[in-house]
């Protein structure tokens, strides 16, 4: 067996490891603005919760030819577990840090197809969430 990571240098899990690295930082930000400590216990329904949420979502987005780029599924995981906590009762007492985690960092976009495609991606994920 060797020691190099072969899978490391396949793209598409290069790709994977920048959305859960996207997806960690989205919930730590989250996490902090709402006051709640990565100890807490309820953070594991949470996360089975909005993980479900969120691979139907990046599923229903794949099929509607939305490629979401790993900002923006970092921010995906964000909204579903922002929506998982609202309905345990639990906010951001802080709205802005999760607006900020929306924003793109990666090419920039026509306003057209970033407001297309966001606007589909909220409808698709408020739709997913409301049917789980």
């Amino acid at each position: 067996m060797t020691g190099s990571d072969e899978w490391g240098k396949d793209p598409a899990v290069q790709m994977m490891r920048k959305v859960f690295r996207q997806m960690e930082l989205a919930q730590g930000e989250l996490l902090k603005a709402a006051g709640i400590s990565i100890w807490d216990p309820r953070l594991r329904r949470w996360r089975e919760v909005s993980l479900a949420a969120f691979e139907r979502a990046w599923a229903n987005a794949a099929r509607r030819g939305i490629d979401l780029r790993e900002d923006q599924a970092g921010a995906l995981y964000a909204h579903c577990l922002s929506r998982t906590m609202m309905r345990e009762g639990i906010g951001a007492s802080d709205r802005s840090s999760v607006r900020k985690l929306r924003r793109p960092r990666a090419p920039v976009y026509s306003h057209k197809e970033v407001h297309k495609s966001n606007r589909i991606l909220i409808f698709q994920v408020s739709r997913v969430i409301q049917g789980s």
